[in-house]
Order: C-alpha cells, then structure tokens, then sequence
C-alpha cells in the first residue's frame, strides 16, 4: 500500500452526481488499500456518513482562492499527498499555487464533467476570453485534465488551445455492488399497484433537464397506451411550474414528483422504462444505473454522454432534443417491446464500474498497479 494519500477537494460533496462519483471514488480506492483524503469546507453532506472509515477529512473554512492558500500549504506540508484531485477551475487555480508555496510533489488532475462549450457561450466576451486564456494555462501547469465523456473532451480540444494528449478520458464511476444492493430494497408507490406502464426520470428541476418536454411526451404516449410517470428529484424552483403543465395537458392524475430519496435504484429496478429528456450532459449516470438494473432506456441525444453510453443506440433509444412527439413514440415502442435485455450488455457497462474508474484515476495520479496494490511509477 502506498503510504502517500490520494486526495479530493472540493467545496462539498452535496447530495448531486458529481459529489456521489467522488464518494464511490474513495471507496474504492479505499478498498483497493490505498490511502485516500478529502478536504471540504462544508462537510454536512448527507454522503459523508457513506465514507469509508479510512478516509481522512480535513475540514478548512473557505475555498476562497486566496484565503484559502494557508490552509492548502498547511495540508500538503502536513499530509505530502501523491495528487490532489479537484472539479472546478477556482480549486484548482489555487491547489496549483499552494504546490508551489509549499514546495509539494504532489500532481494536480482537473476534472470536466460538463461541455466547456456550454458555459463559454453563455459569458460576455472579455469574460469568456479571460476564462479560455485561464483554463490553458492551467492546462500546462496540470498532471492531466480529466473528461468524463469522449464528448467532453472532444469539446475541450475544439473550444481551447489544449493538446490532445493532456486530457485523459475517465468513466464516472457509477456501477457499483451497493446499486444492486439498494435496487433489491423494499419500497412501494401507487403507480407500482396498476396496471399502466410506469416511466421514471430523476434530475434536478431545471432547464438542463427538460421535464416541460417529457410531461409533453407522456400526454401524448397516453393516447395509445397507459403509462404514468414518476419524477425523482429536489423539487426547486420550477416545481411550481412543472406542476402547473401536468394540469394544463391533463396528465396530472399520472405523474407524480417524489422528491429526492436516498436511494432512488429501488425505484428505478421496479420501473418499466427509464427517460432522460435533458437539453444537454457531461455524462449520464442516472443512464448507466438503469442499464445495469435491467431498465430499458430512451434518451435525447444531446451533448454530450448519451450516445456514447447507449452505443449511439444499441443500448436504448436515442431521440432529438426538446422533439416531444419522438420521444413519445419512442417511450411508447420500448414500453410495448417489454424488459429486453440488450445483446452484450454486460460487457458495454464493464468500463462504468467503479474498480475501472478507480484504476484509472491512481494512473492518472502516477501510480500503477502491482499485486492488486499500487506503486509510484515516477
């Protein structure tokens, strides 16, 4: 076992995608017997009851970029960390000073979880050069730059001056034994006691998520078959909305939004299709989950993640974006067709385990496996 930690920074691992794929990161590597740190500065996450006992948390203050820096030299002159993994331009600007200040070998990864694309095209032009002239420098001064999707990378090299070879492609690491776990795990809904179909989406309330064009899409599949719809996900600021559209297009009998559960896959497992209607992703994970649950899926093919995840559509049903009249139709040929599994499907999900993505993240920090352990390469 490598006596140096891994570490992870981030201001929270809050109840989202990106602070679950951390936490089964550190599991995992924990697992594997390599040492593993989190440094948070709001550590009420309901995920951190979920960490391994071995992790290490180092709770600082703030993640201001400046007065963050003493804390962060402080750390790494204490703890002499083999990397420091971080998931936003602002940590990682200042992990990178706080290397330098304390005299640190430890490498620096940034990760991408969504298309840069998407937030350089909705600043003002000197802010969004500023941001483009930032993320290169960065660039250089990092181990690697981590995307979790072909698409997200391939956005990375079209939008900015980084070399190909900086950027390493790496899987979230969604599949894990505790999935099937959870999905085995008693819970009940009404709709699970009729005989319609039942369709299940989870996400945040926004327009990332484009749940106007999926109650669209479940009121017209319900004029060729029953089905109703199930909803997961904090209910925020366009709950009110949402709810107000299942009246207009009087569906409202038919779709109910559960709110966020702990464990949604008990959910999911219990569905007869899984939809995601979003305008656009960095991934898809909530696609993966289903996948490996057995749960036929339709996805818009937006950038970027659910195409490469469905095999551009060997896996499930891929449909434009924001077009509810496909999407019904799609939801409602996949109902009929039943619970197939798909041809090597086993095979397709091996790369979203989270031993794969656990691996490839201890290469990226320079490490390389011998006898199920893991040794410094450099």
């Amino acid at each position: 076992m490598n006596e140096r930690p891994i570490t992870f920074y981030t201001p929270s691992l809050s109840t989202g995608g990106i602070g679950k794929m951390r936490m089964h990161l550190m599991r995992e590597m924990s697992a594997m017997g390599q040492k593993v740190d989190l440094i948070v500065s709001n550590p009420s996450s309901p995920l951190m009851e979920l960490l391994p006992a071995g992790v290490q948390v180092f709770a600082i203050p703030t993640t201001h970029a400046l007065w963050s820096l003493p804390h962060l030299v402080a750390y790494l002159r204490k703890r002499d960390p083999v990397a420091i993994f971080t998931d936003r331009i602002r940590l990682n600007r200042a992990v990178l000073r706080a290397v330098r200040l304390s005299g640190s070998g430890a490498r620096v990864c940034l990760s991408f979880h969504n298309p840069i694309s998407l937030k350089l095209s909705a600043m003002p032009w000197l802010k969004r050069k500023l941001l483009e002239r930032t993320i290169e420098r960065l660039a250089l001064r990092n181990g690697s730059l981590i995307a979790v999707s072909r698409g997200v990378a391939d956005d990375l090299v079209a939008s900015l001056n980084i070399p190909q070879e900086k950027i390493k492609v790496i899987y979230n690491p969604v599949i894990t034994q505790e999935l099937f776990e959870l999905a085995k795990m008693e819970c009940d809904h009404p709709f699970f006691h009729t005989k319609a179909k039942v369709v299940i989406t989870a996400g945040r309330m926004t327009e990332q998520k484009d749940f106007s064009t999926l109650l669209k899409a479940i009121a017209l599949a319900r004029k060729s078959l029953d089905c109703k719809l199930l909803i997961l996900g904090k209910k925020g600021k366009r709950f009110a909305q949402l709810l107000e559209e299942t009246k207009t297009l009087g569906i409202e009998p038919h779709v109910d939004f559960i709110g966020f559960k702990e464990n949604p896959y008990c959910y999911f497992s219990r569905a007869d299709v899984f939809v995601l209607s979003s305008r656009w992703e960095g991934f898809g994970n909530v696609l993966v989950e289903a996948l490996a649950l057995g749960v036929p899926v339709v996805s818009t093919d937006c950038p970027v993640g659910p195409r490469e995840i469905l095999k551009d559509g060997s896996l499930g049903r891929l449909v434009p974006v924001g077009d509810h009249r496909r999407l019904a139709e799609a939801l409602v040929e996949t109902l009929r067709r039943g619970k197939r599994v798909a041809p090597k499907l086993e095979s397709s999900l091996k790369e979203f385990t989270a031993w794969n993505s656990a691996r490839r993240y201890l290469e990226c920090a320079g490490l390389t496996p011998n006898n199920d352990h893991f040794l410094l390469s450099r």
